[in-house]
């Protein structure tokens, strides 16, 4: 008899330790994937609060003069971010565009743009960085990095010739 009972305790032990594991184990991922969760919505905050920041900080400045520019949210305007700030020469082309050659090769997803307007800044290739100060059509392929916001008076801020800008 007391066999019996030692073996129905032990039975009974065993139910209640495999109902303890279950219960474990459902609260270890009930509290995995609520962590996860908190990790993913703290890393959209980081990438909105970079995103704020790329926008309301991005100026180039040339020959006294500076203009705001607005980035595109794409991986491109990020990766040119993170080489801030540059000091570089801007070479003339065509009577409507700088560019300079960046050591760097940068994230590229090119698409015909059709229309180049005043401010844009794109990349050709993967490392040429072009400011426009005219507009005109194209059919040539650029990845959009952003704009200046304001253009009056870029024009004249370039000048006819290579020219030093800042980044930043």
């Amino acid at each position: 008899m007391i066999i019996l009972e030692n073996e129905e305790v032990m039975k009974k032990s065993w139910i209640i330790l495999g109902i303890l594991f279950v219960l474990g184990a459902i609260l270890l991922l009930f509290f995995s994937f609520e962590e996860k969760e908190i990790i993913l919505r703290q890393e959209e905050n980081l990438i909105e609060s970079e995103e704020g920041k790329m926008e309301k900080n991005l100026s180039i400045q040339v020959n006294g003069k500076t203009f705001k520019i607005t980035l595109e949210p794409n991986e491109t305007s990020q990766s040119l971010r993170k080489l801030l700030p540059l000091k570089i020469t801007m070479e003339e082309l065509n009577g409507n565009e700088k560019y300079h050659y960046l050591e760097s090769m940068l994230p590229s997803n090119p698409t015909r743009v059709e229309k180049i307007e005043s401010g844009d800044i794109m990349l050709y290739g993967d490392n040429c960085l072009v400011i426009f100060y005219e507009d005109f059509k194209t059919t040539y392929s650029y990845t959009r990095i952003g704009k200046i916001e304001n253009t009056e008076g870029l024009k004249e801020a370039l000048g006819s010739g290579n020219v030093e800008m800042e980044i930043n």
